[in-house]
């Protein structure tokens, strides 16, 4: 048997997730468990389509570093949209990292 406390963390922690959301997605917010609410909700918002595949690939293929950019930044950048490319069911291996950081340096990194 659960502890009553853990009733009322779980209706504290759904009363949070029902409080921060639009209207227009209670409609998902039925259930009681909020860690299924919490699932339903990010496979609605979950990025699958075959278009934002593409445009992340896109993203990922052609970024480059602008002058007022940082490298950690733009190197943040490129792991941020692996991640995203990831969350889409594409993987992104050591190889093609190291290709696209490279390929988005300026001329002024060249050394040849």
């Amino acid at each position: 048997m659960r502890h009553p406390d853990f009733y009322r963390r779980q209706a504290e922690t759904q009363a949070k997730i029902i409080l921060h959301i639009m209207a227009s997605q209670l409609v998902h917010c039925h259930n009681l468990n909020p860690y299924n609410i919490w699932t339903t909700l990010s496979n609605i918002h979950s990025f699958h389509g075959c278009f934002t595949i593409i445009s992340l690939c896109c993203h990922f293929y052609c970024i480059c570093l602008k002058h007022s950019k940082t490298m950690p930044a733009y190197i943040s950048c490129i792991c941020h949209l692996s991640f995203l490319l990831k969350e889409t069911g594409v993987q992104v291996n050591d190889d093609e990292y190291i290709i696209t950081i490279t390929a988005g340096l300026p001329h002024s990194y060249n050394s040849f």
